[in-house]
């Protein structure tokens, strides 16, 4: 595997399952009136191992381990990679030729010493000084490129339980009126950007009219699709993870030397 040759934030699908989750769980910050005091309603992540829940959110059940209602779950349950939906990056760009590979622009910084070089030698055959304050054309500029991001759609199922109608509509109203009328919003961090659409459907189930002896439940099925990018192929990534590149600025032809021979 190459080595790293500076520091970037990666972009993967753990890196938008986190942003997705923090958005439902610290954005939307979901709270019920219950026995004359608000309560966070817990959100659960439905991948992760039984075991695990319920060590990382003990508040969400019971003594006898039984979920605490009203609770929230979200799961991935679809990721699209579409070529007509390529989203900002465009059409499919190949990789460099070179060992190097990556193409995607990210930064461009002047490189301080050779640039310094080459002013120094340019005082020297103009002023005859090398320390001089000369300012020289010949600039070496220093390009880190990535991977190209590839777009990629990812649906999750969001499911909000509650015992009481009222507990339902608290849980439902804030997924339908925090964008007014529009479903599109933005989620992620300063690092990495990610723009989600609210489906129009609200899924909504109970067991109201079985009129059983088992618990009241009351249920709302929300899908949101996320668009966001991946950047690189983690630790199965052959080339470097930032490929830094600098350009030519003096070009040297050898002398022509002539030969005789008597």
């Amino acid at each position: 595997m190459a080595t790293e040759t500076r520091a970037y934030t990666p972009s993967t699908l753990e890196t938008i399952d986190a942003a997705f989750y923090r958005w439902v769980d610290e954005q939307l910050d979901l709270h019920v009136r219950a026995n004359n005091e608000t309560r966070k309603v817990p959100v659960i992540w439905a991948g992760a191992e039984r075991a695990y829940q319920i060590k990382k959110s003990k508040e969400a059940r019971d003594g006898s381990e039984t979920l605490i209602l009203p609770l929230i779950t979200i799961e991935r349950t679809n990721v699209q990679k579409d070529p007509s939906r390529m989203g900002p990056f465009g059409n499919n760009v190949y990789n460099n030729s070179d060992r190097r590979r990556n193409n995607f622009l990210v930064g461009k910084n002047i490189q301080a010493d050779k640039t310094k070089n080459f002013a120094n030698a340019d005082s020297l055959r103009v002023r005859g000084d090398k320390n001089s304050r000369f300012k020289t054309k010949r600039v070496v500029y220093e390009f880190s490129s990535i991977p190209t991001p590839t777009w990629v759609h990812v649906t999750y199922g969001v499911k909000l339980v509650a015992e009481y109608q009222t507990h339902m509509n608290d849980l439902v109203t804030p997924f339908m009126n925090r964008f007014g009328n529009a479903y599109s919003f933005d989620l992620g961090d300063e690092n990495n950007s990610y723009e989600g659409f609210v489906s129009q459907d609200f899924a909504q189930s109970n067991n109201l009219a079985t009129l059983g002896e088992e618990e009241r439940r009351f249920e709302t099925d929300i899908e949101i699709r996320v668009e966001g990018f991946l950047i690189g192929e983690g630790i199965n990534q052959e080339q470097q993870t930032v490929a830094v590149r600098e350009n030519a600025v003096k070009i040297r032809f050898k002398k022509e030397e002539t030969f005789f021979i008597e």
